[in-house]
C-alpha cells in the first residue's frame, strides 16, 4: 500500500486503483461506512498509544500514520 495518502481523493484514486471492479456506489459506500477522522495528515505528527474507545484511536493515530493515510491503513487489506 502506499504511504502517501493525504487527501480523501488519494484515497479514492488507491481504492478504485486496487479494486478495478467497484462502482462509484461501492466506493462511496466505503467512504460512508468508514468516515474520516479530523486527525491531521502531517507524517511527522507525534506517535503515541490509544486507548482505542475514546478521544484518539487506532482509526486515526497510529505510529505510522495520521488522517487519509490510517483511514487506508485501517480499512483496506494490504495487496501487496
Amino acid at each position: 500500500m502506499p504511504q502517501n495518502i493525504t487527501t480523501e481523493q488519494d484515497l479514492v484514486n488507491y481504492l478504485e486503483d486496487t479494486f478495478p471492479l467497484f462502482t462509484e456506489d461501492d466506493i462511496s459506500k466505503i467512504l460512508l461506512y468508514y468516515p474520516e477522522s479530523n486527525a491531521t495528515d502531517n507524517p511527522h505528527a507525534i506517535d503515541y498509544a490509544t486507548l482505542g474507545y475514546t478521544g484518539a484511536t487506532a482509526d486515526n493515530e497510529s505510529s505510522i500514520a495520521t488522517g487519509q493515510q490510517q483511514r487506508a491503513n485501517v480499512r483496506t487489506p494490504d495487496t501487496s
